[in-house]
């Protein structure tokens, strides 16, 4: 006789755990639920009181932001035994049963796990039977763009001509992904990411409500981390709950949530932009040795140096940075009069160029630390008007010193006319005499700048000593008898060395 194993676990009276988390138990229930998302509720709203809703409906927009929620309240809404101005009134059979997912009507698709064409054929065969209870049978495909492209193609003769009682609903956050001749056929609404004013007032709400204190920046901080998804957010409030109980400090949840925190950050830009190196190679080490991701610090990093340009070039003005708290601006402010606006493009620049080499080598701390020693060793560099300027101050000073020069000319020509010896270093005597003029009223500037000055002079001396020469000895007429005896022995001596002349 076989014996039959027993179970593990035996039920013994212990009641399961019902703990519902904050993402579904706050899951948005009406079209006014949906926050950041007011353009899309109206117009499916307007479409439920119209009775104009269409046969199929693609829902795009990054995660978290409402999409399948969208997709619920709608399928509630059309099949309503008593809707409530277009929106479902979550109390009669079909809300319930839908609620519960208990509806046969309602079918909800995960795309990625059944993508393949014999699944959309199942569904094609399906499609013909009429809805057992409800007005409309209703299909949500949640993350359509997995499904295959055979799977489309064979989706699209009953998409553009469904039965009058079936409806689409496709949700994704990659439409680019989806064909085109999908798309065509559908009626497309895209989800914006909410923004971090309203859903800190949202989380305000629901901190008070779970009896938690966090500071307005804390939620904030958990805000800009959830990158405009509420589902991310609720759920570092689950988190924040778990580990704290009722309160957690500005400190506890930038550590809960992994990122950095004001100070680290604020203290590790400031040290960077000093040109302190010592220093922030060991803020860059301690925010290792407290499990940061190197990848997180570099993307801070990033967005924390745009911030400073951007405050540096357009001012504190608050309605530009409504995402950014009053004190962190004023922070932003003072860090951006430490450096110039081409340093802060220079450090930029270098840190894109460090995000590339993270991606090709293994050695991210090692290229990271060299970032840190590059920007320290940047130079700022010299802009447009100050060239200028530098330009002008030699030209002012070259002018000065040919003045000069024609005061020492006057000056050597003043006495009687010089003989000899005297006469022949007359030349060294006045370049002598331009040198200590030169130096005595040309400011100082640079080595090249005075050695082209002094070379030609030197070729304005030159030129002017043979011409004092001729002036002063003037060459003795010749007769026209020795000027052909001088033409015939010039002929003669060329023929003799040029005989093809």
């Amino acid at each position: 006789m076989c014996r039959i194993p027993q179970p593990l676990f035996v039920n013994i009276g212990i009641p399961l755990m019902s703990y519902v988390v904050l993402a579904r138990k706050l899951r948005p229930s009406r079209f006014d639920d949906l926050i950041g998302q007011e353009t899309a509720a109206q117009t499916l709203r307007n479409a439920v009181l119209s009775d104009r809703v269409a046969h199929a409906f693609l829902f795009t927009g990054s995660r978290g932001v409402g999409k399948t929620s969208a997709a619920r309240i709608l399928t509630r809404a059309v099949n309503c035994l008593n809707p409530d101005n277009g929106d479902p009134c979550n109390r009669c059979e079909n809300c319930t049963e839908i609620n519960q997912n208990a509806s046969a009507d309602v079918i909800e698709i995960d795309a990625a796990s059944n993508r393949g064409i014999e699944n959309i054929r199942e569904l094609r065969e399906n499609v013909n039977y009429v809805p057992a209870k409800c007005r409309y049978k209703i299909y949500i495909i949640d993350e359509a763009h997995m499904l295959t492209l055979e799977s489309f193609n064979a989706l699209l003769k009953t998409l553009e001509e469904p039965p009058p009682y079936v409806k689409f609903i496709f949700a994704t956050t990659d439409p680019h992904k989806i064909p085109p001749t999908i798309i065509s056929r559908c009626q497309r609404y895209d989800f914006l990411r909410i923004s971090i004013k309203k859903m800190a007032d949202f989380l305000e709400t629901v901190v008070k409500n779970e009896n938690l204190e966090l500071s307005r920046k804390a939620i904030e901080m958990i805000c800009r981390n959830s990158v405009g998804g509420m589902r991310d957010a609720l759920t570092a409030i689950d988190q924040i709950l778990s580990f704290t109980g009722t309160s957690a400090t500005d400190q506890k949840v930038a550590q809960i949530l992994g990122i950095l925190d004001s100070e680290s950050r604020f203290a590790f830009i400031e040290a960077l932009l000093e040109k302190k190196d010592g220093e922030a190679i060991s803020y860059f080490q301690k925010l290792q040795e407290h499990g940061h991701d190197v990848n997180d610090v570099l993307s801070d990093l990033l967005q924390t140096i745009k911030t400073i340009a951007l405050v540096r070039t357009l001012g504190m003005n608050q309605a530009l940075f409504q995402d950014i708290p009053a004190d962190d601006l004023e922070t932003f402010s003072t860090l951006s009069k430490i450096v110039s606006a081409d340093e802060l493009q220079q450090i930029f620049h270098i840190l894109l160029e460090l995000e590339e080499q993270m991606k090709r080598s293994a050695h991210t701390k090692i290229c990271f630390e060299m970032a840190i020693l590059q920007i320290a060793s940047i130079e700022p560099l010299i802009g447009l008007p100050e060239i200028i300027s530098e330009i002008q101050n030699i030209r002012k000073s070259k002018s000065a010193g040919n003045s000069n020069t024609e005061n020492t000319d006057s000056v050597i020509e003043g006495p009687a006319e010089l003989s000899g010896p005297e006469k022949d270093n007359s030349g060294a005597n006045q370049q002598h005499s331009f040198l200590k003029m030169s130096g005595a009223h040309k400011p100082l500037t640079d080595a090249t700048v005075i050695k082209n000055i002094l070379k030609s002079d030197k070729t304005e001396l030159a030129t002017a000593e043979p011409a004092k020469l001729n002036e002063s000895s003037p060459e003795p007429k010749m007769t026209e008898k020795q000027h052909s005896v001088t033409n015939q022995d010039n002929y003669s001596h060329v023929d003799e060395e040029k005989p093809y002349v």
